[in-house]
Parts: structure tokens; C-alpha cells; sequence
């Protein structure tokens, strides 16, 4: 197998582990704190900070405990991911006990419904494995991501990116000159795809039209990003939002969003971005925040479009938690070597991680104190709490002026 399915696990599992810090936090709050990393970090050991979703440093999240669980079931145990869910649930293997800070999308893979909502997670825990097919058989491969959510967001992504990952393994010498007009490519091939095969897309189950509909709106916004080449990060969110906005009923202003249709643009805008900086972005996404996971792995995936990517840090890589299973399992996949770890094994080591990293944090809450997030106040006008006071003594005035002339008039008759 192409050595590069082996740097394309790595990434995503290392990027995952160094986004997980900072994940759900805001990025104001990170930068006042920080300008770059050097290393993991104990979120715990910063101020101001919610710790309550902390995560033990070098410790990956759901996005590689999937990744890995299915290059598992797509080379040896099960033959497709419908039939491993159900295995999953006759031995009661509850999303809480092995998940590491998934959301709504991945949970449902341990359940019998499907979200609805987008997830920019999703496209990245498909096995690389699923790309190494080509023409109609990737285009449809992509598409298992329906069980998992039905939001076409999330379905187009997932499709690009799957694009994405079979270009990188069966291209040695990629002619792009940056990782965007390497997606602006791909999503106009996509665009030409997706048109040509819309009676399969409607066996699936979805609508042909809506999902083109998607995948034009991908290529309009690398479309946009070659052609203006934003200077700063600031100009490039505002960008693809300004593009995306209109067919949202809320609009949105930044792109560290649970949603791959900004995610993919902006993460491919930073591979070009510090492509030409000292700075790697394995130290810099991460302070993006929010989804900061997702974020990262999607850069450090579109960098291999680059003609030099920079390597991944070496003292990242030396201090994953798990590092020895996992690099073992990577290392015998890439080899086409029958992988030693099996899938019990796995969900048995994953859920004891999972177990001690909640305790740990449990314990460390106890004795930390952190600034709680402010509630959000009503702020009502005087005039509209006047009203409303005015408004009820009146009713209880007429009601008991009501009863006393009912009284009256019964009286009198």
C-alpha cells in the first residue's frame, strides 16, 4: 500500500490529540492566553478556563477512536459499518463508556436513529481504506456517512474529502500549485460526478438535485479563495461566510464551526497559509478553538497537496497516549500485513481510557477553580415590565368588578 496511508493516519490521530485541548473553547479566550504551542498541554493548568470537558494531554478524541475502529472493520471482521453497528449493540457497547468528546452525529452510530444536523467530524473517521477504490465505487463508498447524518452539508464533504484522500494515495507527483486549487479541482470534478450519476443518488436515498446543489457550493468557494488569495485568516472566514450565509436561516461568522462546509475551505486556506511561515500547524490551528479537532486534522491532511509538507512534530508524536498500539496497528496496515489488533481488543483498551481520563478530570474539578461561563441575562425594557405588571393587576381588577356585578345582578333579579 502507498506509504502515504500511514502519514494520512498519523496526522489525523496526532492533530486530533493536540485540537482536543482546546476543543469547545472559545478563541479569544485561547489567544489571551496563548500565541502558539510547543507541545500537549494540561488545560487544567490554565486560568480562566471551563475544565469541565477537559481531556488528559496526548489523549485522542472520537474522531480517531472511529478512524481506527473502522480500518479495522474494513480489512478484517465485518463487512460494512451497518453490520458492525449492529454488533456493537447486541454487546451493549454505550457511546458514554468509549466516546471521547463526540457529537450528535457519531453517537448515532451506537444508536438506531440519524442526525440530522452537519458534522465535520464525520468525513474524517471514514477509513482511508474506503479510498483506495476509484470511479463509482468511491463515489459510492462515500456515501455510507448517510447512516451516521442526513445533513447534505456533511454528505458532499464527506464525498470531496474521500476524493481528496484517493488523490493523495494514488499520486505520487500532484501539479498543484496550493491546496486550493487542489480542492477547487476536485470539487469541479465532483460537481461533474454527482451530475452524472443521479439515479444512483437517488437509490440512496437522496435528493440528486440538492446534493449537486452542495457540491456547487463547495466549488464556488475554493472557486472564490484561488482567485482572490486572502492575505489573513480574518479575510478567508469572511469569505467563505459572506458565500455560505445566504442559504443559512443563521448566519454564521466564523468558520471553527461543527460543519465541514466551513471547515474544508478554511482548513485547506491554512495548508497554503503557513506552507509559506516557520509555524506549523499542528502548533497554530489548535488555538482556533472550538472544533479546533476537526480543524486540524483537515489541514494537516490538506497539506500533503504541497509540494515539501512539513513533518509533524516530533515531540508530538513521541508523547501520544497509546502511541505503541496504535503505530503497530498503522504500521501493519500500511504494509498490507494482517493488522494484530483486533476490534475487541480495541473498544476494551479505548474504554478504560475513557474511563480513567473522566475520573481523572473528575478528581482535578474538585480542587480547581474555574471562571463558570456568564449566563445570559434578558434584558427586558422598563416600559415592557411596567406593561406587564400593568397589564395583570388590570385583568384581576375586571374579573373581580365581573363577579361583584354578576352578584348585583342576580340579586336584582
Amino acid at each position: 500500500m502507498n506509504p502515504n496511508f500511514s502519514e494520512i493516519l498519523k496526522r489525523i490521530i496526532i492533530s486530533d490529540a493536540i485540537g482536543a485541548t482546546f476543543e469547545g473553547i472559545k478563541r479569544t479566550q485561547i489567544k489571551s492566553q496563548f500565541k502558539e504551542l510547543s507541545s500537549f498541554i494540561d488545560i487544567a493548568k490554565l486560568k480562566k478556563l471551563d475544565t469541565s470537558t477537559r481531556i488528559i494531554p496526548g489523549l485522542y478524541t472520537s474522531i480517531s477512536q472511529l478512524l481506527i475502529l473502522f480500518t479495522i472493520n474494513a480489512v478484517k471482521e465485518f463487512p460494512n459499518l451497518k453490520k458492525l453497528s449492529e454488533d456493537l449493540s447486541d454487546q451493549n457497547i454505550e457511546a458514554e463508556k468509549f466516546l471521547r468528546k463526540a457529537d450528535t452525529a457519531e453517537n448515532s452510530f451506537f444508536s438506531k436513529f440519524t442526525a440530522s444536523y452537519p458534522s465535520a467530524k464525520i468525513p474524517l473517521i471514514l477509513s482511508p481504506l474506503s479510498a483506495t477504490v476509484s470511479g463509482k465505487s468511491l463515489f459510492i463508498e462515500a456515501f455510507s456517512c448517510n447512516q451516521f447524518t442526513s445533513d447534505y452539508h456533511t454528505l458532499a464533504g464527506t464525498v470531496l474529502y474521500t476524493q481528496v484522500l484517493h488523490d493523495i494515495l494514488n499520486n505520487e507527483d500532484m501539479a498543484y500549485n496550493s491546496a486550493i486549487e487542489a480542492l477547487l479541482t476536485i470539487s469541479e470534478n465532483l460537481c461533474e460526478t454527482a451530475s452524472n450519476y443521479s439515479p444512483e443518488i437517488f437509490s440512496l436515498g437522496k435528493n440528486p438535485d440538492t446534493f449537486l446543489a452542495n457540491c456547487v457550493l463547495y466549488r464556488d468557494i475554493f472557486a472564490k479563495l484561488n482567485k482572490t488569495m486572502p492575505p489573513t485568516p480574518e479575510k478567508a472566514e469572511s469569505i467563505i461566510c459572506e458565500i455560505i450565509n445566504p442559504t443559512l436561516k443563521t448566519p454564521i461568522k466564523h468558520c471553527n464551526v461543527n460543519n465541514p462546509i466551513f471547515q474544508i475551505p478554511y482548513s485547506a486556506f491554512f495548508a497554503d497559509y503557513y506552507s509559506t511561515k516557520p509555524d506549523t500547524i499542528f502548533f497554530k490551528i489548535p488555538l482556533e478553538g472550538k472544533f479546533a479537532s476537526s480543524l486540524t486534522c483537515y489541514s494537516a491532511i490538506f497539506e500533503l497537496f504541497l509540494a515539501n509538507p512539513k513533518p509533524i512534530p516530533s515531540i508530538l508524536a513521541d508523547n501520544l497516549i497509546n502511541k505503541k498500539e496504535i503505530y503497530t496497528f498503522i504500521e501493519s496496515i500500511s504494509a498490507d500485513k494482517k493488522p494484530k489488533l483486533r476490534i475487541a481488543d480495541f473498544l476494551e483498551s479505548e474504554i478504560q481510557l475513557t474511563s480513567k481520563s473522566n475520573k481523572e478530570n473528575l478528581s482535578l474539578n474538585k480542587c480547581l477553580h474555574f471562571l463558570p461561563q456568564k449566563s445570559r441575562k434578558v434584558n427586558y425594557k422598563n416600559e415592557e415590565i411596567l406593561a406587564k405588571h400593568i397589564t395583570e393587576s388590570w385583568t384581576k381588577i375586571d374579573k373581580a368588578k365581573w363577579r361583584k356585578s354578576l352578584k348585583k345582578s342576580d340579586f336584582n333579579y
